[in-house]
């Protein structure tokens, strides 16, 4: 094994700061992809309107999909603060992005929120 004669802490510093930038832009990337696909159930086809697809849904669907919307609330939530920690000049290119994902994920929830409306009274019923 070869040393090399470096900074040592620094250069630790740098690569945690290289990993965390890179698994965020994956991630976004992973979270816009997925709102695009639309996280379809195995119920849906394509074609179908949301009418027939939320009267065909089982009551499992619903459930996944009441899952689904909360787990777009935690990531919504880390959108919000993604903003809030980057760098003057990163934070023009990420607010774009940012923005164009919770318009996503308000759209996701806008179609879906019959659904998980069900869901979720159904699961309070049995509590």
């Amino acid at each position: 094994m070869i040393w090399v004669k470096g900074n040592g802490v620094n250069d630790t510093v740098e690569l945690s700061k290289l990993l965390h930038k890179e698994a965020t832009e994956w991630f976004l990337e992973f979270i816009e992809r997925a709102l695009d696909a639309g996280f379809h159930t195995s119920k849906e086809k394509e074609g179908d309107t949301a009418d027939s697809i939320a009267k065909s849904q089982s009551q499992k669907d619903k459930s996944q999909i009441a899952a689904m919307l909360s787990q777009l609330k935690k990531a919504n939530d880390w959108l919000d603060q993604l903003g809030k920690n980057q760098g003057d000049d990163e934070r023009s290119k990420m607010v774009e992005i940012v923005d164009r994902l919770k318009q996503k994920i308000y759209a996701f929830l806008m179609q879906h929120v019959e659904s998980a409306a069900c869901a979720l009274d159904n699961q309070a019923n049995r509590v």
